[in-house]
């Protein structure tokens, strides 16, 4: 007889870009199980782009992968741009080893409020780690 069990869905990257608007950069937060990477990319006065990676605790992992949600997440709907009135966008990804999950400025559909600790808690991660 064989074995018909499927493999459980693990979440490999978790990935916040925010850009545009006044900022005059890009920054962005990628999670992975063992590491933080963060990415600015400054347009003024001069373009650069840093990249610094910094561990990241299998503990911490666990703690925000407990607050998230996949099948909630998977139905955030993007909402429009907000560059036009000089503000950011925020683009998720969640990258799994079954599928790939992203919304952009999700932050009016009523999905994204039953995650927004999931949110908050990569948000932090940004701002902790410096990456904008």
């Amino acid at each position: 007889m064989q074995n018909t069990t499927l493999p459980q869905e693990q979440v490999l990257e978790i990935t916040l870009s925010i850009h545009g608007g006044l900022s005059l950069g890009d920054s962005a937060v990628t999670v992975k199980p063992d590491v933080v990477i963060c990415t600015r990319k400054i347009r003024y006065p001069e373009q650069k782009t840093e990249v610094k990676e910094i561990p990241f605790a299998r503990a911490d992992w666990d703690v925000l992968l407990k607050k998230l949600d996949l099948d909630i997440l998977e139905k955030i709907k993007s909402g429009p741009t907000r560059q036009a009135a000089d503000e950011q966008d925020e683009d998720f990804t969640i990258l799994t080893n079954k599928r790939k999950i992203s919304f952009s400025n999700g932050l009016r559909d009523e999905n994204y409020n039953k995650m927004e600790n999931f949110i908050y808690a990569v948000h932090a991660l940004l701002h902790r780690e410096h990456c904008c």
